[in-house]
């Protein structure tokens, strides 16, 4: 009975260390593919350590797993995983010291309890592990999950750090002999065991300020770029405004003109004339690209931008006046989309611009092609940028479509790169 209830905890738990990690980290592949993959690779490993268990005890089990449970279930989520750097290192140790120290709690208190049959160790790990995925998916996914879409910069001293401790927390429970057999040692395991919660919730507090932090500077560039675009508005108004005081005072000389045309009959030249200051008062009145005030505003300013650098702005919008976004967002997304479009296009020799957009069933639809030189690399499904300061205006615009539950998505598509979104 003992055997049976310690082999079938064993199982429990390193079938649920596998859930955990899977509910913590973004695979590569889809979750059906995953799952399948994960249960291929895993299955064997667990039976593997099952067979050690049984045929050479429990002592010999703790000094093999790293070879036979450790090194290869990380290559093989390595090779998975869609984040390879530092935060699946964090992740991974993460995972595993939450359910080694799992492990080696129950199998202490069970140890000290000297309850027959190993029912303290085997009920406890029952108990303990479904309720861990419980709190870990109500309180902690999505967060843990942010964290590594936001936080770029600081996971290799996290991963460090946990290294450390994972390694701390293994030697110390296995060598020089398994720690259920040393009691006198129980105090120093305790003592290790508490240190590992709080630095793991000094990292969590570290990775809450920084994510703080990244939102503090999406909204000042928010704001720089509200600002920027209120700017452009005012002084494109002023030119407006003084273009027409211009045409009022020469208002007068221009009716004298058409009336020297019309009194000798010259009809064709005062025709041309008024058509030349059509064409004038033309000039000052804004493009309307749709009906949406701050939309408008975001594209007159790029389409000066683009007039500017050289490049054809090509617009095909139909868009009401009230969106179901707020005009913060607004700004957010089509900003950030037709900037990068004309920063993507700063060493291309084709230069154009193409946005579309319209509304359909209460959402919006928003589309921007550009050609690009160079390659284009992916993190995430979102493009990423090596330059400094850059990069930020992709994950602005995927937070927001999630935010308001739509879809986006960045492809290449015959040497184009195509940013599409629907809200």
């Amino acid at each position: 009975m003992t055997e049976i209830l310690r082999n079938a905890s064993l199982v429990w738990s390193l079938v649920h260390c596998v859930i955990l990690f899977m509910l913590l980290f973004k695979s590569r592949f889809s979750v059906k593919k995953t799952i399948i993959l994960t249960s291929a690779v895993t299955a064997p490993l667990i039976i593997i350590n099952l067979l050690i268990l049984v045929f050479f005890g429990l002592e010999k089990l703790t000094q093999l797993m790293i070879f036979t449970c450790i090194i290869p279930s990380f290559i093989f989520f390595f090779i998975i995983s869609e984040n390879r750097g530092f935060r699946f290192v964090f992740t991974f140790c993460l995972v595993d010291t939450i359910c080694y120290e799992v492990i080696v709690l129950t199998g202490m208190l069970d140890m000290w309890l000297k309850v027959p049959y190993c029912i303290v160790m085997a009920s406890l790990r029952l108990i303990m592990f479904p309720l861990l995925e419980l709190l870990l998916v109500k309180y902690f996914r999505k967060s843990y999950l942010d964290f590594q879409n936001l936080i770029l910069r600081g996971w290799g001293i996290f991963s460090l750090t946990a290294i450390v401790f994972y390694a701390l927390l293994a030697t110390s429970s296995v060598y020089p002999s398994i720690i259920w057999s040393r009691p006198e040692c129980f105090p120093v395991m305790i003592l290790i065991m508490t240190l590992m919660p709080i630095m793991y919730a000094t990292i969590f507090r570290l990775l809450i300020i920084q994510s703080k932090l990244h939102a503090s500077d999406r909204e000042t560039q928010i704001l720089d770029l509200q600002m920027k675009l209120a700017n452009e508005r005012l002084a494109a108004d002023s030119e407006n405004e003084s273009m027409l005081k211009t045409l009022r005072h020469d208002l007068r000389h221009h009716m004298v003109l058409l009336n020297d045309y019309i009194k000798s009959g010259d009809t064709e030249k005062a025709l041309e004339h008024i058509g030349s200051i059509s064409e004038y008062i033309d000039s000052t009145i804004p493009k309307q690209y749709c009906l949406n005030r701050v939309v408008n505003v975001t594209l007159s300013h790029f389409a000066n931008v683009c007039d500017l650098k050289g490049i054809d702005f090509i617009c095909e919008l139909s868009l009401s006046r009230q969106l179901n976004v707020s005009d913060i967002d607004l700004v957010v997304i089509f900003s950030n989309a037709l900037e990068n479009a004309v920063n993507a296009l700063e060493i291309c020799d084709t230069k154009r611009i193409e946005v579309k957009g319209f509304e359909s069933d209460g959402k919006f639809f928003f589309e921007v092609k550009n050609p690009f030189c160079g390659e284009i690399e992916f993190e995430n499904d979102l493009p990423v940028s090596r330059r400094e300061n850059h990069g930020y205006g992709t994950k602005s615009i995927a937070a927001i479509v999630e935010k308001h539950g739509g879809m986006y998505s960045f492809t290449v598509e015959d040497d184009i790169f195509v940013f599409r979104c629907a809200i």
